[in-house]
């Protein structure tokens, strides 16, 4: 599926030709509690699903290794990293990596810097990141002493963001970014990433945003597109744009016709975009909470999003991507985590 954009450098157009949008649909998937190992079949959209072991107590956040074969989850409470190896191959049962409360106060999003390196956002008196390495098992789990420790802030005026909250790690580990708010506004901070060093944090070539947008989740693209799922102030329903890094260019805007996103993620190598989203109900249009792919249409020669729903789930959580077309979700409010090999069909049509 091509994507229509605007502008951007020679990678971001390639990126974008490859790149099918992902949207959640309306199509309910059940699956079963009992057999923890079991792979269930949808036959509408070739989707296999298997749940993992449930983790103890529930999780909030998912992060996955670069090489893919470590899941890290982040505890409902914010005190605990939780980890499981992954792929065709895993067991699906959870071990704590890393455990105690944090003088920054809880975590409340996880991203993976390198294997055995994770980054965590906090929100104490100020936006934190504080990044932590992961012992090897089977060695015992780790304090939550940080390797380091980085204020949002940078010498600028911010304030945390009330709401939901998003932090990204870029797919090339060159980069991470979160949302703040400076005087009023929603903006995305980001800070270069040298090995497992974090840099000090920057609104520098921040997206625009008008006044009242709400910034909903974050997202990488495979060539290193920021994506960001927002709010506008005058509708609610959210919007999808891509911007190029480091420059900060607008390549894309596009309306989901979506409500409630709560995380978002794109899987390679097919470039395909899928979502999470909440149950919204508005007079008469209901939405399911669930996973969706957002197809691209053509509607009176503009391009277009039409979502659709893969599968449903009941409130869920995050969602993160790896290679091999492979997704994992956190649903049941957080308490179960499932494996998602989905069979996307990267189609452009024109209505």
């Amino acid at each position: 599926m091509a994507l229509i954009h605007v502008g951007g450098d020679q990678r971001s157009r390639a990126a974008l030709t490859r790149m099918a949008i992902v949207c959640l649909s309306v199509a309910s998937l059940f699956v079963g509690v009992g057999a923890a190992m079991a792979a269930e079949t949808s036959e509408a959209d070739a989707i296999r699903i298997r749940p993992l072991a449930d983790a103890p107590g529930g999780v909030i956040d998912l992060a996955l290794a670069p090489n893919g074969q470590r899941l890290y989850a982040l505890s409902a409470d914010g005190n605990q990293v939780l980890a499981t190896s992954s792929g065709r191959e895993a067991d699906g049962s959870w071990r704590v990596a890393l455990e105690g409360a944090s003088p920054d106060g809880p975590g409340l999003c996880l991203g993976c810097i390198d294997t055995s390196v994770v980054a965590i956002l906090r929100w104490g008196t100020e936006g934190v990141i504080t990044t932590h390495r992961i012992p090897s098992p089977p060695e015992n789990a780790a304090a939550a002493e940080p390797l380091q420790r980085i204020s949002l802030e940078s010498g600028e005026t911010a304030a945390a963001t009330r709401g939901r909250h998003s932090f990204v790690v870029s797919p090339t580990r060159n980069w991470l970014a979160t949302a703040t708010e400076m005087e009023g506004k929603s903006v995305v901070v980001r800070a270069a990433v040298a090995g497992v060093r974090v840099s000090s944090f920057s609104s520098r070539h921040s997206p625009d945003l008008p006044l009242g947008t709400t910034i909903r989740c974050l997202s990488a693209g495979l060539a290193d597109e920021l994506v960001l799922l927002t709010q506008p102030s005058d509708t609610t329903e959210q919007t999808l744009s891509m911007f190029a890094t480091p420059s900060g260019w607008e390549l894309l805007q596009l309306n989901t016709g979506l409500r409630e996103i709560r995380d978002v993620c794109s899987t390679s190598p097919s470039g395909t975009l899928w979502a999470l989203t909440g149950s919204a109900s508005e007079g008469a249009a209901q939405q399911p909470a669930g996973l969706w792919r957002l197809d691209a249409v053509i509607r009176q020669r503009r391009q277009a999003v039409q979502p659709v729903l893969v599968a449903a789930f009941d409130d869920p959580r995050a969602l993160v991507s790896g290679g091999d077309d492979v997704l994992y979700a956190a649903v049941d409010s957080g308490t179960r985590v499932i494996e998602i090999r989905p069979s996307p069909s990267a189609t452009t049509t024109r209505e």
